[in-house]
C-alpha cells in the first residue's frame, strides 16, 4: 500500500507521538497491524452489504417478496435471529408483527426499526425498477 506525502507524514507524526508516550516499537507494530486488521474487516463488511444491494437490484415488489431476508442490509443481531429462525423470506417478516419479533432472543425495539426500515427501502427500490425509474 502507497501512502501519500500528507499521509506519510501523519503516520510519523503518530508514530513519534506513541514513541513520547512511552510505547515500544513493538507495541507500535501490534497497533498498525491491528489497525490494518480492522481496515480490511471494514473493506470486507462494505463488499458484502454492496453484493447483498446487488442481489435486490432489478427485482419487482411480488419477486422481492420471495428472496431472502438475508439479502437486506440487516443489524447484526436481526442476521442472526433470521439466520437460525425458519422464517426466511421478506414476506415471511413482512407478516410477522412486532409482538412476534420481541419473542425472538436479543430482538429489541431498535432492530424491530431497523428491520423495517430495511424492507421498506427494498421495496422503494423494486417499486422504482417497477417505474423504471431506476
Amino acid at each position: 500500500m502507497m501512502l501519500t506525502c500528507k499521509q506519510a507524514d501523519e503516520l510519523r507524526k503518530i508514530v513519534w507521538e506513541m514513541r513520547q508516550s512511552g510505547m515500544t516499537l513493538a507495541a507500535i507494530g501490534k497497533q498498525i497491524n491491528r489497525s490494518q486488521e480492522e481496515v480490511r474487516r471494514l473493506e470486507f463488511m462494505q463488499r458484502q452489504r454492496e453484493e447483498r444491494s446487488a442481489a435486490l437490484h432489478g427485482f419487482t415488489v411480488p419477486e422481492l417478496m420471495h428472496r431472502s431476508i438475508l439479502d437486506l442490509e440487516l443489524p447484526a443481531r436481526a442476521r442472526n435471529v433470521f439466520e437460525y429462525s425458519k422464517k426466511h423470506t421478506i414476506a415471511d417478516v413482512m407478516a410477522m408483527s412486532d409482538e412476534e419479533l420481541l419473542s425472538f432472543h436479543n430482538f429489541g425495539k431498535v432492530t424491530i426499526a431497523a428491520t423495517r426500515a430495511a424492507i421498506d427501502k427494498a421495496i422503494a427500490d423494486a417499486k422504482k425498477v417497477e417505474r423504471n425509474d431506476c
